[in-house]
């Protein structure tokens, strides 16, 4: 699926947040067992909701000039002493400079990228020539921070153009029904899936032959046991 396709399926995620942010909050709140009238209901939403609407925001961004067949625009791009080139990515628009007012994000580029085939590496998967062979990512979504289950899944997604299982740790599977209704056009178009489980759920999907990629925000042990494996033989 191109761009063009992509924006539409983000298009349609955008209101459905908007609906259910609410009850994302609520239900974060719930799970943490925090105060709703204290300052801590406050990170929920800014952790939760607020960080997906601005990653949807960003791959808007991008994927809306790569549909028209433009680079994405950057704020600033400058090659430090050493030949490494650096990239400013936040803030690219006045209302993002007013609410974050003095935070900036750079991305650092790896050797080999200058400021002539920087656009070459902006949105890389849509300059493949061909069909691309697809694959199946499984994300293992973290339990801490609530919106990283989404993030990871959406960058499989839009960055790597895989479909996604997202499993989400039992911390917060609270969250699933609720990443279902936010993500119903992915869903409906067999993009996605979500299930639920505990280590023995996340254990049969790491080595199921029909997962292609392996996508973690976790723990070193929980690292090591996809890797290597369980008990003594994996220590």
């Amino acid at each position: 699926m191109r761009a063009g396709a992509k924006l539409g399926l983000l298009r349609e995620t955008l209101p459905l947040l908007d609906a259910n942010a609410q009850a994302w909050v609520d239900a974060s709140v719930r799970g943490k067992q925090i105060d709703a009238r204290s300052q801590w209901a406050g990170e929920e939403w800014i952790s939760g909701p607020w960080a997906l609407a601005a990653a949807l925001n960003g791959y808007l961004h991008t994927l809306e000039a790569v549909a028209a067949g433009r680079t994405p625009a950057l704020p600033a791009v400058h090659t430090r002493p050493g030949g490494q080139v650096v990239a400013r990515v936040f803030p690219w628009n006045w209302s993002q400079n007013l609410l974050m007012n003095g935070v900036t994000t750079d991305v650092w580029m790896q050797p080999g990228v200058t400021q002539a085939n920087l656009a070459e590496h902006i949105a890389a998967f849509y300059h493949k020539p061909g069909p691309h062979p697809g694959g199946v990512a499984l994300v293992l979504g973290a339990g801490n921070i609530n919106s990283i289950p989404a993030l990871d899944m959406l960058y499989k997604l839009v960055a790597d153009g895989e479909v996604v299982l997202l499993k989400f740790n039992p911390v917060n599977e609270y969250l699933a029904p609720i990443f279902e209704r936010i993500f119903a056009p992915f869903v409906a178009g067999g993009f996605l899936r979500i299930t639920t489980g505990g280590a023995e759920v996340g254990a049969y999907l790491t080595q199921h032959p029909g997962i292609d990629t392996i996508h973690i925000t976790g723990s070193e042990r929980t690292h090591d046991a996809i890797l290597y494996g369980g008990g003594a033989e994996g220590v």
